[in-house]
């Protein structure tokens, strides 16, 4: 699954004698400055383009420059002993579970100091950025970029994302750390009023890890931490069928794929009992048409569960529901875990959406119930084959408190308390307690998983099509 919740950022030069981190922003954004190198969330990205660039504010005298120490290098903290056994085959899983994959270019760079190379999933335009990939041996870390524009420095583990959009423009470096990217040093320059067709490079405000600098003391620090002379320009090259082949020929992938097949095919075979059986499966009083299937890895065990999803008959009293099926295996064989249920329904005030987060095992239920939109969530984990509540939380709305009449300005979260695991907390306890369960990870939409029909899994998993 791709993806999962969560993001980062590093800056360009903005003195063009200097060369920055490679290029001057020829795009902008108005970006949120990061409270810390701890805690960043993702810049918002407008697709609107603007190719006007900054030009030189000036120039760094010779002896500022050489008071410049050499950009330190940061470790990582190394890697497992296994890695170099997997991260092939890690990335294929990935790519297997990505959404419209073929929209994306892709290369193999070499960021940290270790010899498993991250993987670029470049965008298809400046909205949707880039994903760059690093894998420690036991889980995949994701960095969103903002915007397309980045440069890295070839196994001295830093990355710089630096790019800008309509007079906001930044520079975000990054490290990886334990296996995860990590923001070290941030910058933002910026105008005031973007609106201002006629501004120009005195009115850029320029700020180094949220402190207010001037131009010189901004560039200094950029280099202080990154050597743009090192750089190498990240930009993917490789079709979505090229980097599958690519990363085949990878003796890791090879030695992981293969794995036991006489395993494999005995998962296979008890799978193919139950997509036979599937056209009126049973739950509670009524019978759901399971017409929709896919193989995905859901714990991350290199081994895939069987996906299933179709629809309720048309006299169902919770209309604009969508059922899933999920069957999991143990050592004693498939493990057909309860329905699962999304969508929009006609009655009860539900309104949610189903997630898998990939490689971790765990799916998440996020919903708003009406009539006031409060928020739940609920996290479940697959333990032998078999889907358990792992953990919740939801906002509870004291209507006593609520005002005779409520405004669109007022928010219905003013009015009531948080509950994670059944006790009160705050809403920043909240938030990060669910980001916890869900370890950090973003979620795939399981009305979004790409499925086909009852015959093409048949033959897929070994069995005979059309048969009922």
């Amino acid at each position: 699954m791709k993806g999962k919740n969560f993001l980062p950022i590093c800056m360009i030069s903005i003195l063009l004698t200097l060369n920055g981190c490679g290029q001057s922003a020829s795009d902008s954004v108005q970006v949120d400055t990061p409270d810390s190198a701890e805690s960043v969330s993702q810049p918002e990205v407008e697709e609107e383009q603007n190719n006007d660039k900054p030009e030189n504010t000036g120039e760094v005298k010779e002896e500022e420059a050489e008071e410049v120490k050499e950009p330190e290098v940061v470790e990582d903290g190394g890697s497992g002993s296994d890695t170099a056994v997997n991260w092939a085959a890690e990335y294929l899983m990935y790519l297997g579970d990505f959404i419209e994959p073929e929209r994306r270019k892709y290369a193999l760079i070499y960021v940290n100091q270790d010899d498993v190379p991250e993987l670029l999933l470049q965008g298809e335009d400046e909205a949707t950025g880039n994903l760059v990939l690093t894998f420690d041996g036991n889980k995949i870390d994701e960095l969103q970029t903002s915007r397309l524009y980045f440069t890295y420095l070839e196994k001295g583990n830093k990355l710089c994302n630096s790019d800008g959009h309509m007079g906001g423009y930044y520079d975000y470096v990054y490290s990886i750390v334990d296996g995860k990217w990590e923001l070290i040093d941030y910058g933002n320059y910026y105008v005031e009023d973007n609106t201002n067709p006629d501004w120009s490079d005195e009115d850029l405000i320029f700020e180094w890890n949220g402190e207010s600098v001037d131009p010189e003391e901004y560039e200094k620090a950029l280099r202080r931490c990154y050597d743009s002379n090192k750089a190498i320009m990240g930009e993917g090259s490789l079709s979505y069928e090229e980097i599958v082949d690519k990363l085949k020929q990878e003796e890791s992938a090879k030695e992981i794929l293969i794995g036991d097949s006489q395993e494999v095919d005995d998962i296979y075979a008890s799978y193919i009992d139950i997509v036979k059986e599937c056209d009126n499966y049973k739950f509670d009083d009524w019978e759901i048409t399971f017409d929709k299937f896919a193989l995905i890895d859901f714990d991350g065990d290199d081994k895939p569960e069987l996906f299933a999803t179709g629809s309720f008959p048309d006299e169902y009293y919770m209309g604009g529901m969508q059922p899933y099926l999920i069957v999991g295996r143990n050592s004693e064989g498939a493990v057909i875990n309860d329905v699962l249920t999304d969508g929009v329904a006609s009655a009860g005030g539900y309104r949610g959406c189903l997630y898998y987060l990939p490689s971790i095992g765990k799916l998440h239920e996020s919903i708003a119930w009406a009539p006031y939109i409060a928020p739940e969530d609920e996290v479940y984990i697959m333990k032998n084959g078999k889907i358990e509540r792992f953990a919740s939380g939801y906002f509870s709305v004291d209507q006593e408190s609520l005002p005779d009449s409520m405004s669109e300005a007022d928010d219905i979260l003013n009015y009531g308390t948080w509950y994670w695991n059944g006790e009160p907390v705050d809403n920043e306890e909240y938030s990060k307690l669910f980001i916890e369960a869900i370890e950090n990870t973003r979620g795939i939409a399981l009305c979004d998983i790409e499925c086909v029909g009852k015959d093409e899994i048949l033959r897929e998993l070994g069995g005979t099509a059309n048969s009922n």
